[in-house]
């Protein structure tokens, strides 16, 4: 973007269309996951910051958490996150 950054929405997953209500309601940036290459465009246009950080990234950093408070919540409930949960790209 091409201004100060006061205001940040964050979406977990892709979050393409989160960029057409940040331009509406002018956010400053957004942090999210699968931006198209118009959302990327429209987005410089308006002048908002796009951080797209990938769509496995943004979702599952909330796992072990909500691992932990299902566990707490719900002790006599067997809970995990599978072994194949896996970031399936490669990004160099």
């Amino acid at each position: 973007g091409r201004r100060p950054v006061r205001t940040v929405a964050v979406c977990s997953g892709a979050g393409n269309d989160e960029v057409y209500n940040c331009i509406k309601q002018n956010i400053d940036a957004l942090i999210t996951g699968d931006v198209k290459h118009h959302g990327f465009v429209d987005a410089y246009n308006s002048g908002l910051t796009v951080i797209d950080a990938g769509h496995y990234c943004t979702e599952n950093i909330v796992c072990g958490m909500l691992l932990g408070k299902l566990q707490e919540r719900f002790p006599e409930t067997e809970f995990f996150i599978p072994e194949a949960n896996g970031e399936v790209c490669r990004y160099i």
